[in-house]
């Protein structure tokens, strides 16, 4: 009959360089600071074992406060039970570190160990090592293969376990495969492929899951970049992809996209494949199929390239300086080209079905255009702080100047004695201008009167806080307060009630951001102004956010937002605070403003 033999060891610490068979290291070399709980790699190859022997080695670096170590048991790698635990506490150690070792039963195939440190103490560990016990059972002498008492269940397999002895390895289970791990005694072992889920080791590096995904690690369970099937002919790489070499994106020769690396820089070829030929600086470029050259270049020094795709990229626009785009040819606009955009001191370029106007002003309400062949014309009036010339300067036409005595010269001649009173006289220009004796200015074809025009004696302007006292028309006066300088023009022949006409100066404003809850600015004097203001805010934790604008009007959204920006048109008078303002729920961000410019005064 078959014999039965139970062999148990358990080796002793001092053994355990002679019989690294009998013992698996779990953890070795790691520091350990107060933080998260360390979680180290599970480690398997316990199949068999009835007990082990768990023994810890570890140094305390610095500080105080205690080491836990636990080590925990699974049968599957899935649910953990803590089998053993040790707590090392700074006072109790010894010069040469602390040492503890546990007897536990019936490990199953994985053991985990989890370290923690508390206070500011900082732990070295040695190394946590399982000395394991093994149950031999060998047949006898006498019997027969067939019936030896070895076998148990359909499946079983019988391993040599040393000389003339052997032990029964049980079946594993369904999807597993038999391999070779020489740190257990029968060296064989039951287990998953890393086909369907199971890392390729104990410290994997790789693994491929049953969904087919690719994972990568560095050495640990912690897998950080993968590689799956995303749809239809799609991969999905969960990182980065670095290439060495170059990166194709098509087939064949016209590749969709070409992309590579050259002297430091990225260059790329999207749209198709230029074979041959040099590029006139690296960047990203577009060659359309059947071309030899590319439509569109993007260098690397800022200058976007165009070109018909035949021959060199022959037009660019590029940065010429702060703010400031610069294009080496023509610039075609099928619409409005507008600058200052909503502002008072906008202008704006624009085709109003009949000719080209450049409007000024936010209502376009200031206008220069080509009334007919060599003429141009403005709707209002024309503020000439200067000489006048109608005709040629060099000759063949009208010089208009003020002297210093207040008198209008014409091409350097007085003509009969027309007073530049104070500071200038209005002139009216028609299709012909003729002066008569005594300095009377004929009315021939009166109707067709086209423009008027301010001559203003260079030597009249008055400056100062306050308009200048007896004026008459044609005074200039320019507000320089330390704050900002407007110039105005005195015209009561227009208005009576506001004669003071702006001519020229910034804008009046406030701005701001963040948390501020209104901008507001103080009407220097009554007027007629043109006042923008508005500004965009969001916020959080629910509510409607709004904007106050200067007209009065509340615009709020139901979506915790709210944007809006007007522009008008008001007799305000000196003192009127023109305020923005927001409200919302807790604050996300804010920006707000508001401005002014004068029309017209008093």
């Amino acid at each position: 009959m078959a014999l039965t033999r139970e062999v148990v060891r358990v080796n002793q610490a001092q053994d355990l360089a002679s019989s690294s068979t009998w013992a698996i290291t779990l953890v070795v070399n790691q520091d350990i600071e107060p933080a998260a709980p360390y979680v180290f790699p599970a480690t398997t190859g316990f199949s068999g074992v009835n007990d082990a022997l768990l023994s810890c080695v570890v140094d305390l670096i610095s500080g105080t406060g205690q080491l836990t170590i636990t080590v925990n048991q699974s049968p599957d790698g899935s649910s953990w039970t803590a089998v053993a635990s040790w707590v090392f506490d700074n006072g109790r150690m010894v010069r040469g570190g602390g040492y503890d070792r546990k007897l536990i039963n019936g490990p199953n195939d994985y053991l985990s160990v989890t370290a923690q440190a508390t206070g500011n103490s900082k732990w070295f560990i040695r190394a946590v090592t399982a000395v394991v016990g093994i149950l031999e059972t060998g047949g006898g002498s006498g019997s027969t293969v067939n019936t030896d008492t070895i076998w148990d269940a359909a499946g079983d397999l019988a391993v040599g376990s040393g000389p003339d002895t052997a032990q029964r390895l049980p079946v594993g289970t369904l999807g597993q495969v038999l391999t070779v791990d020489t740190t257990l005694p029968l060296k064989l072992k039951w287990a998953t492929p890393p086909g369907v889920g199971t890392s390729i080791s104990t410290s994997p590096y790789w693994q491929i899951q049953s969904t087919g995904e690719y994972d990568w690690a560095p050495g640990n369970s912690q897998w950080d970049i993968g590689l799956k099937r995303y749809g239809p002919g799609q991969l999905q790489l969960t990182g980065d992809l670095l290439a060495n070499g170059r990166v194709f994106i098509g087939a064949g020769t016209d590749f969709s996209v070409y992309l590579y690396r050259y002297a430091g820089n990225i260059v790329g070829i999207i749209g198709g494949y230029m074979s041959g030929g040099a590029l006139s600086g690296w960047g990203y470029q577009t060659i359309a199929t059947g071309d030899s050259q590319p439509r569109v270049f993007l260098r690397n020094d800022a200058y976007l390239m165009f070109g018909d795709g035949t021959n060199s990229l022959d037009t660019w626009i590029t940065r010429l300086g702060p703010g400031v785009l610069g294009t080496n040819g023509q610039f075609n606009a099928n619409g409005n080209i507008v600058a200052n955009a909503g502002k008072a001191r906008q202008m704006m370029l624009v085709d109003n079905g009949n000719y080209a106007v450049l409007g000024f002003g936010p209502g376009n309400d200031t206008v220069l255009y080509r009334a007919a062949a060599g003429q141009l014309q403005t709707d209002g009036w024309l503020a000439v702080l200067g000489n006048f010339y109608a005709g040629s300067k060099s000759g063949g036409g009208w010089a208009f100047e003020a002297d210093s005595s207040g008198t209008v010269l014409v091409n350097g001649q007085p003509i009969g004695g027309i007073p530049v009173q104070d500071e200038g006289v209005a002139l009216t220009l028609r299709n012909k201008l003729n002066f008569t004796g005594g300095g009377v200015l004929a009315q021939d074809d009166a109707a067709n009167a086209r423009t008027n025009v301010l001559i203003a004696s260079p030597a009249g302007l008055q400056t100062g806080t306050t308009p200048p006292a007896n004026p008459t028309t044609g005074t200039v006066w320019q507000w320089d307060n330390g704050v900002f300088t407007w110039t105005f023009v005195y015209r009561p022949d227009m208005d009576a009630t506001y004669p003071w006409f702006f001519i020229g100066g910034p804008p009046l404003g406030s701005n701001a951001s963040g948390a501020t809850l209104s901008v507001s600015i103080t009407i220097p004097r009554d007027g007629t102004y043109v006042v923008s203001g508005g500004g965009a805010v969001s916020v959080t934790g629910g509510g409607d956010a709004s904007i106050t604008l200067p007209d009065g009007q509340l615009y709020q959204t139901g979506t915790n937002q709210a944007a809006a920006y007007s522009t008008g048109t008001y007799s305000l008078t000196s003192g009127t605070n023109v305020i923005v303002s927001r409200t919302g729920g807790a604050l996300l961000g804010a920006q707000i403003g508001v401005s002014c410019q004068p029309i017209k005064i008093r």
